[in-house]
């Protein structure tokens, strides 16, 4: 499946209703849309000749919160996925003032929007459907996006199509505007079901969203999604007290850099599990999880999560759902010597 994130001019379409094919509008009851609630459309195409361009028609009311709206465009013909995109698209200017155009009897706004994707569309049934695809900082996903009121799809003639320079100035604008925040596109949790990997030493499981790399005896699993890695080596102990100096120093590091740290315990005498985990707070590091684990007389782990950059604002979310992840990396790892 192939994803592109579009990046588009907004222009307002005149047409004759007849030039346009199969317009399909979706009203959202109580101008809201559930992310659970995929938009579906059907449109039947009879001349694959003819070049269309995809055209997409918002109408909000003047209480949306946000400056922009993003959904994934997935298309399919004859039951096969042909293609899946990322559409953003801008609802308003940075200041506050909304773009396009003012309805005033509803008290709406109404944007006609199409993105430069040129097709020659077999004759036939397409099938469309819309996927909710926002975000806040500080969430993976917006669960229920209020103030939005219907949208529309349809498949225009390339030749059918006159453009016009869209106005700012709306009938209805206030005398002064209220910046709104830009959301971004959601994330998707790793997912539930997992891979197990097992040596002659250890024993654990990872998202099926990871992928592992091993070289020699360093470990790497991979969640490129999040641009992040939990990374740790197995060796034999030679000095127990050597390797806890070492994880002790790596992390002194960290708290000189200005982080927080958090001390967990790991202890399971029964399955001959010792260690700590540790969390570390802060801007200006590059993990948030280290942690080693041992059966105190033969091997020694030790590990963490890495980012590509050093955690901020930004990436607070992805940070959040790899410390879980890494929890879950240690409570379902064991010694493959150690019955399950």
């Amino acid at each position: 499946m192939k994803n592109n994130i579009f990046t588009y001019s907004i222009i307002f379409i005149l047409l004759f209703s007849c030039e346009s094919e199969n317009i399909h509008y979706h009203s959202f009851p109580d101008s809201s849309w559930n992310y659970q609630d995929d938009i579906k459309f059907h449109i039947t195409t009879e001349d694959s000749t003819q070049v269309r361009i995809s055209n997409i028609s918002i109408r909000h009311n003047t209480s949306y919160k946000y400056q922009n709206i993003i959904f994934f465009l997935h298309h399919s013909f004859k039951e096969n996925l042909i293609s899946t995109d990322t559409i953003d698209i801008l609802l308003a200017e940075n200041d506050g003032r909304w773009i396009g155009g003012n309805i005033a009897e509803s008290n709406l706004i109404e944007i006609l929007y199409t993105y430069n994707k040129k097709s020659f569309y077999e004759e036939g049934e397409h099938y469309f459907k819309l996927e909710l695809a926002m975000r806040e900082n500080t969430s993976y996903q917006i669960d229920r996006l209020e103030n939005i009121d219907g949208i529309s799809i349809s498949l225009i003639k390339e030749e059918d199509i006159i453009l016009e320079t869209p106005s700012n100035q709306l009938s209805l604008q206030e005398e002064y505007y209220i910046p709104k925040p830009k959301a971004k596109i959601k994330i998707k949790l790793p997912s539930e079901e997992t891979s197990i990997y097992v040596d002659d030493i250890i024993r654990f499981s990872y998202s099926n969203s990871a992928v592992l790399e091993k070289d020699d005896n360093v470990y790497k699993i991979k969640y490129d999604s999040y641009n992040s890695d939990i990374v740790f080596s197995v060796k034999e102990i030679i000095d127990l007290d050597l390797d806890v100096y070492n994880f002790e120093n790596k992390i002194t590091v960290h708290e000189k850099q200005g982080a927080d740290i958090n001390v967990n315990i790991i202890e399971d005498s029964e399955s001959e599990m010792y260690g700590v985990l540790c969390y570390l707070e802060g801007n200006k590091i590059a993990t948030s999880s280290q942690f080693f684990i041992t059966d105190s007389t033969n091997y020694f782990v030790s590990g963490g999560l890495e980012f590509n950059t050093s955690i901020n604002s930004e990436i607070e979310v992805q940070n959040n759902i790899m410390k879980q992840e890494v929890l879950k990396f240690i409570n379902l790892f064991k010694w493959s010597s150690i019955p399950r």
